[in-house]
């Protein structure tokens, strides 16, 4: 297996998010893997999320079901535990971290978290957007993101012109 090559920016690419997901050893995996990479919530949070119906408990994401990359395994999983009323994760953080390892020996939980963060960033995601979506109690974490961004470090000449 191809290993997560260190780019400039140290996050997780479209192709290594698929590849990890493809290398999964079922859906429960897979849909984790999706959702860390969609959310870049922390595994804290991801492991505290419960399902009740159709509504996922504890935090509020909002995803555009036809522009999310990698919704249908997180879907399928969803679907696949319907019935049940309780953690859509029942795992620790130790197996979650394996898991990583086993995929991707050069990635970490966190990482997600920085690759989405890096991502929405050079998006051109606000400070205050970035705040809501992470949780972050102030600006400061912003500040690493939106300072990196590429589309925010352009020469300020690039920006004039029409």
């Amino acid at each position: 297996m191809p290993k997560i090559k260190e780019n400039k920016r140290g996050i997780i690419s479209w192709n290594e998010a698929e590849r990890m997901i493809n290398s999964c050893n079922d859906l429960e995996e897979q849909s984790l893997i999706a959702f860390l990479y969609m959310s870049g919530a922390r595994i804290s949070e991801v492991l505290a999320l419960k399902r009740k119906g159709n509504i996922l408990h504890e935090r509020t994401l909002f995803f555009d079901l036809n522009k999310t990359p990698f919704i249908d395994p997180l879907i399928d999983y969803l679907n696949s535990i319907q019935l049940r009323e309780s953690k859509v994760w029942d795992w620790t953080r130790v197996k979650a971290w394996r898991l990583i390892k086993r995929l991707e020996p050069s990635a970490w939980l966190h990482l997600f978290r920085h690759t989405r963060a890096t991502l929405l960033a050079e998006k051109g995601a606000t400070e205050s957007q970035l705040i809501a979506w992470f949780g972050w109690t102030d600006g400061r974490p912003t500040q690493e993101y939106i300072q990196k961004s590429e589309k925010l470090t352009k020469p300020l000449a690039d920006l004039l012109v029409d």
